[in-house]
């Protein structure tokens, strides 16, 4: 029984750690699209210079990157 509850425990703090990193996913998923706000109200003002649609487009390819990993971290957690 002891060997069983130490186990659990591994588990339980497992658990822990990966439900924190899935909340820092989601903050970060969260910042990316208000950057991408801001810029598309910019755009509305007056055209981006370069540097801001670049920063756009790594952006949105961040916001891609982050959802696919929390995809991919669902998936392990429900198989």
């Amino acid at each position: 029984p002891a060997v069983i509850v130490a186990k659990l425990k591994n588990v339980r703090r497992g658990l822990k750690r990966w439900s924190k990193g899935l909340c820092k996913l989601n903050l970060l998923i969260k910042n990316c699209n208000e950057v991408t706000m801001v810029l598309d109200k910019l755009e509305e003002i007056r055209p981006l210079f370069t540097q801001e649609k670049n920063l756009r487009i790594i952006i949105k390819n961040q916001i891609k990157r982050l959802l696919k990993y929390k995809n991919d971290l669902w998936r392990k957690r429900h198989s």
